[in-house]
C-alpha cells in the first residue's frame, strides 16, 4: 500500500502536466508569456516550499497526504505550462539568426537544474546523519527552495513581453474590432 502511494503521489504530479500545457498555453496566448511565467513559478514554487513545512502524518493525520498530493498536482500544472511558456518566450525573443540555439537553452536549463537538485541532495545525504534525514534533513531541499522561488519572482515580475507577442495581439484585436463594426 505504501508503494502505491508513493507512486500515486508521483503520477498526480505527472499527469496533471497536459491540462496545465493546455490551461498555461491559452494564458499565455491571451494574457502574455511574462504573466504566464510569473504565474507557474508561484505555482511551483510556492508548493514545493510548503512541501517542507508540511507535519507529517503523525501529526495531522489523513491530511498529510492529502495536503502533499494536492502540492504535486499543482506543482504538475504549473510545471506543464512552465515549460512550454518559457520555450516560446525565448523563440520570440531570440535574433532569427539564432532561434533554434537560442531555444535550446530551455533544455539546457532543465538538465542544469536536475544536475544542480542531484548535487544539493548528494551534499546533504553526506552532511547530515541519516536518523537526521528521515526527521528534518529530507526538508532541507524544499526549503532552499524559497531563494530560488524569491529570485525567479524578482526576474519575472515586470518581464517584458515580445515584439511577437504585442505584434500578433495587436492583430487579433484590430480583427476582433473590424468584426464589430462590420455588424
Amino acid at each position: 500500500v505504501q508503494m502505491v502511494s508513493f507512486w500515486g503521489l508521483f503520477a498526480v504530479g505527472f499527469l496533471s502536466r497536459p491540462v496545465g500545457a493546455v490551461l498555461f498555453g491559452h494564458l499565455g496566448d491571451t494574457k502574455g508569456r511574462g504573466a504566464c511565467l510569473l504565474w507557474t513559478v508561484l505555482l511551483m514554487g510556492i508548493p514545493t516550499i510548503l512541501i517542507g513545512c508540511l507535519p507529517s502524518y503523525h501529526q495531522i493525520g489523513i491530511a498529510a497526504p492529502i495536503l502533499l498530493a494536492l502540492f504535486r498536482l499543482i506543482q504538475g500544472l504549473a510545471m506543464g505550462g512552465e515549460f512550454g511558456a518559457a520555450m516560446v518566450y525565448l523563440v520570440e525573443l531570440a535574433n532569427p539568426r539564432y532561434k533554434a540555439v537560442t531555444g535550446s537553452i530551455g533544455y539546457v536549463s532543465l538538465g542544469a537544474g536536475v544536475v544542480l537538485g542531484i548535487l544539493v541532495v548528494t551534499a546533504l545525504i553526506s552532511l547530515v546523519p541519516e536518523a537526521a534525514l528521515y526527521t528534518w534533513g529530507w526538508r532541507v531541499p524544499f526549503l532552499l527552495s524559497v531563494i530560488t522561488v524569491a529570485s525567479a519572482v524578482l526576474l519575472r515580475y515586470n518581464m517584458p513581453e515580445s515584439s511577437e507577442f504585442n505584434h500578433s495581439h495587436a492583430e487579433i484585436a484590430q480583427e476582433a474590432y473590424h468584426r464589430q463594426q462590420q455588424r
